[in-house]
């Protein structure tokens, strides 16, 4: 759940902005910098790569993690996941969260 999710993101040390929506995530303030967003791929009204799309023009410099109950190749058959997206298949636990996080931010580089 959304509020799994950030809590488990709080419970390793990151700050979050959690919202419920597509809709909501691009209504944030762009004045604000975000480093990392997690999006579903599958959502009601938009794809997690439109949003990202449109929120990468906001911040250039976002980093982007799909998440997915369906395995990555099926994502990338359907032509919603590029080759080299990143990508957490749900169910994942917090030593794979956190992982994913510091890989994305390129934490330890």
């Amino acid at each position: 759940t959304r509020t799994g999710l950030d809590n488990l993101l709080r419970l390793i040390g990151y700050e979050v902005v959690a919202v419920a929506s597509g809709e909501e995530a691009l209504a944030l303030d762009q004045t604000q910098a975000f480093d990392l967003l997690i999006s579903d791929l599958v959502m009601p009204r938009t794809s997690g790569a439109e949003l990202a799309r449109q929120l990468t023009e906001a911040w250039p410099d976002l980093k982007v993690v799909f998440m997915s109950g369906h395995c990555e190749d099926e994502m990338v058959k359907r032509g919603l996941l590029e080759p080299g997206d990143r990508f957490l298949e749900k169910p994942f636990g917090l030593k794979v969260l956190a992982c994913e996080a510091r890989a994305a931010l390129g934490a330890g580089e």
